[in-house]
């Protein structure tokens, strides 16, 4: 092939151009690619494995990069065997910051794969992101290419506060010293709360969780209860089992601010008698560690700066993608709230009495880290990683190099003694994912307990009713949300049955009233539970979890899955869930409703079910 051809990469969900050119649709998932139209998503999906593999390696070979003679995990050391960079953003691998680009730097290798052995002389890109067409540039600059960029017309941007807009282009320094100062002044009261009780507690069980989506009828009574634990607390005292719980607070409806979050836990300590001491993380803030987290800081950022050229350098066309989640995680508000985290939890544990065994929610997120060391550093008990609910494909944070799986201070700093897993599913993911299946323990998945209330002979029901139905639901992203609707309404013209269309939109993410206007589809605040009951099919967006409690159910799946992104279902992989990616495949589902069934037996062995806990019991002895 001559050098003479151009490549387009189309970074836009609008119409491409119809031209000679060989285009790549960044953000557009193609049944099919063509000759002269290749979807970039559909090459990901297809080469997923080998790609998860490159993107693991390339965070790995971050953290190798030497610079005078240390690497940089050993240059943003805090203390003796523990580095700051365990808690960047990058490290973390997580998707769901602001900054992250990890779906664009994996469509980057996928691209860098298909052009190796393709010889063209430019390479044009359509988008608006500056950081993808800064880093192509760099890409096509390499291979000795033509580079040229254009920009979309007429692109909606969000609209942003007056205060969101000042602060995001303030100076990364500046961004952390308003982090820190907003954080003191708002959580500066929760400092003590329930101190007493940790230090003098009898308890050798501890819980390390968020305080969120709280049971408010049970709290009003001085009970405890949420969606991560359930039934857990329950079972603790009826086995007269007391036990410690520290929360990281996040505002809410029923504690929207620092004031009733403390009033709650005191009405928790008070009620429980002894049972369960509670206290935030907060409750260790004192003058000592905001000047150790300053100190820090200082010292972290001043070694960045010198050394963060030599990062640029040895990243090449990457350092665009990566920039501002260093910058964040090292200097910025990322910095400054990781910091606190180490600080808070050694203070936290080393005054903590000596623990048989501690349980967290497993998310693999940075103040993880910081738990792990802290739990070491002062020889407490085991330490038990609880992941309380999927595991994406997708999820990276999850994932790791299989060479940092042989490094000492892997095991000692990032992973916990054993991991309760809560399904097959989980399992699976983990042991191909290369975990140790001795360090795996089978628990009752506590979020899903529900899923054995639900009378299995109904599933198999034909009522016309059911079969005539569909229930949607939706997406926390605003963008998402818009996306699936657009497709669906679009469908609905298609289709040529009756149908009822029920939707249950995420209850992070409320429906307008143009949403729905003139669609015929009715919104619903009803229960999951109480609407699998009413269909035999499910339209869901490509990351909710609530795909798996229908699934679970035994209902069909349908997936829109999300342009914008890597396919974050958690029932990727599975063959009898329908993925869709435009009006005329969901379409031609829908005009054959009928033909579906409810299957009793899919899903079965996707969750351990088991109300008594049997499983739970074995491991908390």
């Amino acid at each position: 092939m001559l050098k003479s051809k151009t490549i387009l990469i189309w970074d836009s969900l609008d119409k491409n151009p119809v031209n000679d050119e060989i285009k790549i649709l960044w953000r557009k998932n193609l049944a099919i690619n063509s000759n002269h139209e290749l979807s970039l998503p559909k090459i990901v999906e297809d080469n997923g494995a080998r790609l998860k593999s490159k993107y693991l390696s390339f965070i790995y070979d971050i953290g190798q990069i030497e610079v005078s003679g240390k690497d940089l995990i050993k240059h943003f050391e805090i203390n003796s065997g523990f580095s700051l960079w365990w808690m960047t953003s990058l490290a973390c691998k997580n998707h769901y910051t602001i900054t992250s680009q990890i779906s664009n730097i994996i469509k980057i290798l996928a691209f860098e794969e298909w052009l190796d052995d393709r010889q063209y002389s430019v390479i044009k890109i359509v988008t608006d992101n500056k950081k993808l067409a800064e880093s192509v540039k760099i890409l096509a600059t390499q291979k000795g290419l033509t580079f040229k960029h254009i920009k979309l017309r007429n692109t909606k941007k969000s609209k942003k506060s007056f205060i969101r807009s000042f602060y995001s282009i303030l100076p990364e320094f500046l961004k952390a010293i308003y982090t820190l100062t907003c954080y003191l002044m708002d959580r500066w009261k929760l400092k003590g709360v329930g101190l007493s009780g940790w230090k003098n507690s009898s308890a050798k069980i501890t819980f390390f969780s968020y305080f969120f989506n709280i049971d408010r009828e049970l709290s009003n009574q001085g009970v405890f209860k949420d969606k991560f634990w359930t039934e857990l607390p329950s079972l603790l005292e009826q086995k007269n089992i007391k036990s410690n719980w520290l929360h990281i607070y996040i505002k809410s409806e029923l504690t929207p601010s620092s004031e009733s979050a403390k009033k709650l836990i005191q009405k928790f300590n008070k009620f429980n008698f002894g049972m369960q001491n509670h206290v935030f993380i907060e409750s260790f803030l004192s003058f000592q560690v905001v000047l150790r987290v300053i100190n820090n800081w200082i010292k972290l950022s001043w070694r960045y700066i010198k050394i963060k050229s030599k990062i640029k350098q040895k990243t090449t066309y990457f350092w665009p993608l990566i920039e501002s989640d260093l910058n964040s995680s090292i200097v910025g508000s990322n910095s400054i709230q990781n910091l606190l985290n180490f600080e808070l939890f050694r203070s936290a544990i080393q005054a903590l009495p000596s623990q048989k065994k501690a349980f967290y929610l497993q998310e693999n997120q940075g103040w993880e880290s910081c738990l792990i060391y802290a739990w070491r550093e002062f020889m407490q008990g085991q330490l038990i990683g609880v992941p309380h609910t999927t595991i994406r494909y997708w999820d990276l944070r999850y994932f790791f190099d299989k060479r940092l799986f042989k490094k000492t201070h892997f095991s000692r700093n990032l992973q916990p003694d054993l991991i309760a897993v809560n399904g097959k599913d989980v399992q699976n993911k983990l042991i191909n994912g290369g975990y140790s299946a001795a360090k795996l323990f089978s628990v009752e998945a506590l979020r899903y307990l529900f899923l054995d209330d639900y009378s299995k002979t109904n599933y198999g029901s034909s009522n016309s009713y059911k079969k005539n139905t569909l229930v949607i639901f939706t997406d926390y992203q605003t963008i998402n949300l818009n996306l699936q609707l657009s497709i669906l309404k679009k469908a609905i013209k298609m289709t040529n049955k009756k149908i009822k269309y029920i939707i249950k939109p995420h209850p992070a993410n409320p429906l307008s009233k143009n949403h729905l206007y003139g669609t015929g589809i009715v919104e619903s605040n009803n229960t999951i539970e109480n609407l699998l009951d009413s269909c035999n099919v499910v339209f869901t967006s490509s990351s909710t979890s609530a795909a798996v409690e229908a699934y679970c159910a035994g209902k069909k799946i349908i997936t829109f899955l999300d342009p914008n992104t890597l396919n974050f279902s958690p029932l990727r992989g599975y063959d009898d869930v329908s993925f869709i990616s435009s009006a005329e495949e969901l379409a031609e589902i829908l005009n054959n409703l009928e033909k579906f069934n409810s299957n009793t037996d899919q899903g079965a062995d996707f969750f351990y079910i088991d109300k008594d806990l049997t499983k739970w019991q074995e491991l908390l002895v």
